[in-house]
């Protein structure tokens, strides 16, 4: 068996002998959402989703024809009080589809203090978990076989600061860590698929999602 992998756009020829491939792939890491100050602290902004990753049944294809590749960006990292970018689709000419992940939503708050939510990949594995409570740290996002979520941002602090929530991990990469407390930024995501960490409290940004990657295997 033959394979290539795309961590970029570009072009697959389909070899004369070959009638199906297995397509694999990643849509881009959403971005960490952003920290804000909420009613009596601050609160932390989630951590972005990891995109989608699926092992797909034999895929028809055509000898000789050409298959654009695109592959998705990653989701921006939110500002103070924004939520984070969404990821870009990846795509195998236009047979097979690979959405991005959603950005963690930023830290907010109404009466009390609330935490920004994770966002959300296609497989609930690939969730970036939220920020945490006022004073506590982040959750860590979720882990994917043996690819580690990110970990949550630390909290505390005199004005009851909290971390920044993880990114999920994706199929090929751990999640990016959330920031710490204090207006500390999220990490952006360097594995490839991964979803970016949440922004910390006082303002601090989300990371960035990573760009996500395909494999075609015949």
């Amino acid at each position: 068996m033959q394979s290539k992998e795309y961590t970029a756009n570009g072009v697959w020829v389909c070899p004369a002998d070959v009638g199906a491939v297995f397509v694999q792939g990643q849509g881009g890491g959403g971005g960490g959402g952003g920290g804000d100050i909420g009613y009596g602290g601050s609160v932390a902004g989630g951590g972005g989703g990891a995109s989608g990753a699926l092992n797909y049944a034999p895929t028809p294809v055509t000898a000789g024809t050409s298959y654009d590749i695109i592959i998705g960006g990653g989701g921006a990292g939110g500002g103070a009080g924004q939520s984070g970018g969404r990821g870009g689709t990846t795509a195998f000419g236009n047979l097979v589809v690979f959405p991005g992940g959603a950005g963690g939503g930023p830290g907010y708050y109404a009466t009390y203090p609330m935490a920004g939510h994770g966002g959300t990949g296609i497989q609930l594995q690939l969730r970036g978990d939220g920020g945490g409570i006022p004073g506590l740290p982040g959750a860590a996002g979720a882990s994917y076989l043996a690819n580690p979520g990110g970990a949550g941002g630390t909290g505390g602090g005199p004005n009851m600061v909290c971390g920044g929530g993880g990114g999920g991990a994706s199929l090929i990469g751990a999640g990016a860590a959330g920031g710490s407390g204090n207006g500390g930024a999220g990490e952006s995501a360097t594995a490839l698929g991964a979803g970016g960490g949440g922004g910390a409290g006082l303002g601090g940004r989300g990371g960035n999602g990573a760009p996500g990657v395909l494999r075609v295997y015949w």
